[in-house]
């Protein structure tokens, strides 16, 4: 009994749940296992739902990071969990998602968690599973650009973004960014990075591998960034 008590004990220290990897197969029900104990960083990484359950999440105030990789191929996608999942958080600073393009729809659940947790998002990751499609449309990004203006680090690595897409982020992201990555993107150019620097000079870290950018821009991007970057 003294022992059972003990490890109760152990289990119930809020200290033990604040930060949680998870990856493999688990149970859906214990995502709000996990969130009720008090975490605060939550990382899922190469897992599988075990069960068609559906289990409700209440609208959480304290989870501050959520990352989300998932490239298991018997999904193709369809989890309905996650999003429900995500549009419970109302204080993230950080979301880092690996996704499939319809999960970006302009009214997609994916779209209702960033844009509720718009005026606390620092940090915002999306990156795509499938390569050969569009993960946002225009009126998704312009949605993400104009409402998250507190970010300091934006990555859309592999997103396949449109030209109007490209153009109004670098005309119009806010200029407190500081980390930026736009790697592989056709339509990411010269012109575009002028743009960019024009407006957001204060970046430490600037990756476009991948993109049309050329030597042309080395002149800008030193006079620009040698402080920072």
């Amino acid at each position: 009994l003294a022992v059972n008590k003990k490890l109760r004990t152990i289990a119930n220290d809020q200290s033990l749940w604040i930060t949680m990897h998870l990856e493999g197969k688990m149970p859906p029900e214990t995502l709000p296992k996990i969130l009720a104990k008090g975490c605060q960083h939550l990382s899922l990484y190469h897992h599988e739902f075990i069960n068609n359950g559906s289990p409700k999440f209440a609208k959480n105030f304290q989870l501050k990071y959520l990352a989300v990789e998932n490239d298991s191929s018997h999904m193709d996608g369809e989890d309905t969990i996650l999003p429900e999942l995500a549009i419970s958080c109302y204080g993230l600073e950080k979301l880092s998602v690996y996704v499939y393009p319809r999960n970006f729809a302009k009214a997609s659940k994916m779209m209702k968690c960033i844009i509720q947790n718009s005026q606390t998002l620092k940090v915002l990751y999306i990156h795509d599973l499938d390569q050969c499609q569009r993960t946002m449309s225009f009126e998704s990004v312009k949605l993400i650009i104009t409402l998250c203006v507190e970010l300091t680090e934006l990555s859309l690595a592999y997103t396949n973004l449109s030209q109007e897409s490209i153009d109004f982020i670098c005309e119009n992201l806010t200029p407190k960014i500081e980390k930026f990555d736009i790697r592989w993107d056709d339509d990411f150019g010269d012109k575009q990075l002028k743009k960019l620097l024009n407006r957001c000079n204060k970046l430490t870290e600037l990756n476009f591998c991948g993109t049309q950018v050329s030597n042309k821009s080395v002149p800008i991007i030193i006079e620009t960034l040698s402080p920072t970057l």
